[in-house]
């Protein structure tokens, strides 16, 4: 059905490629990332996300050593979000992840947010086997699909994907059902969607079925109506992407070897510095974006943009 989706195909890396299938992937992808600042939403505010260089070490040791340039970003991000003001608004966050994995997001939630954190439930395609560690009734876990998102949204308040857009066939179906359960609300809604810009085809390439660009975030934001505010804030840059090709991206495919593990130390080096570089710079490039779409706020926690 024709508008379901932020990309023409649907041909996902998710499932075993062949050989044409991969190169079909790369050239459906270019194609689908082509003219990326034509027909941007007007409403969208581009930020870039930012941390002094003491921020920065505060946060570094409490993620773990071994993520990718693109995951430790995001988690910085996470960390580094305006909580306090999101709580005042949100008072008591009940949280909905599509694509929650282990919930190791629901964990960090519950310590970000603290007597603000309410309840959590968390929806992926198959069980994980982690889930019976977390305590109920405040999280609860169902297998599930952004297909059928509508049925787990009712009274949820802060709605979040980590790395899980690219996966979704229909990402805009869902969006509509998210759109819809907003229109119906009158209170807060905060929405976080991490995805992976357009220069991950180089990084991580043959992973799940798209990239983003500003150009298909539209897409997505056009759903929202006047109550919604949406941010696309960029993470990381160049200098980072060089780093995840040099460790991951590369020795993989020459060697078979993950240089993270390897060469863990110099990895670590590197990797702070590309970030500083990056947060420094004026990247053309980032190596990821985040979404943050604020509905029906009294104020605006994000008109400096993101720190601690």
């Amino acid at each position: 059905m024709k508008g379901l989706s932020t990309s023409w195909h649907k041909l996902s890396a998710d499932r075993r490629l062949s050989k044409p299938q991969r190169i079909l992937w790369i050239a459906f992808n270019l194609f689908n990332n082509a003219l990326p600042r034509i027909d941007i939403d007007e409403r969208v505010r581009e930020l870039k996300f930012c941390l002094a260089e003491h921020e920065l070490d505060e946060l570094w040791d409490r993620i773990a050593d071994t993520s990718s340039p693109s995951r430790r970003l995001c988690d910085l991000f996470w960390m580094s979000l305006p909580w306090p003001a999101i709580s005042t608004e949100l008072t008591a966050a009940s949280v909905v992840e599509v694509g929650c994995g282990s919930g190791v997001y629901g964990r960090l939630l519950e310590r970000t947010l603290g007597e603000c954190f309410r309840s959590y439930v968390g929806i992926d395609i198959k069980s994980n086997e982690q889930w019976k560690d977390f305590d109920a009734p405040r999280f609860r876990f169902e297998v599930g699909t952004a297909s059928d998102a509508r049925r787990f949204l009712l009274g949820a308040n802060l709605i979040l994907t980590q790395s899980a857009l690219e996966h979704f066939e229909d990402d805009l179906l869902y969006f509509r059902q998210v759109s819809t359960h907003v229109l119906g609300s009158k209170y807060p809604i905060l929405q976080v969607h991490l995805m992976p810009s357009a220069s991950c085809i180089t990084t991580f390439p043959w992973h799940g079925i798209r990239e983003y660009t500003p150009r298909t975030v539209s897409k997505i934001t056009r759903l929202f109506g006047i109550e919604t505010k949406p941010y696309l804030f960029w993470l990381g840059g160049s200098r980072c992407n060089q780093i995840h090709r040099k460790f991951i991206t590369w020795p993989l495919f020459r060697y078979g070897v993950d240089l993270r593990y390897a060469e863990s130390a110099k990895y670590l080096r590197s990797l702070r510095s590309a970030i500083l570089d990056d947060f420094r710079g004026g990247a053309s490039n980032p190596a990821f974006y985040a979404l943050v779409l604020a509905s029906n706020f009294k104020s605006d926690p994000f008109a400096l943009g993101v720190s601690k």
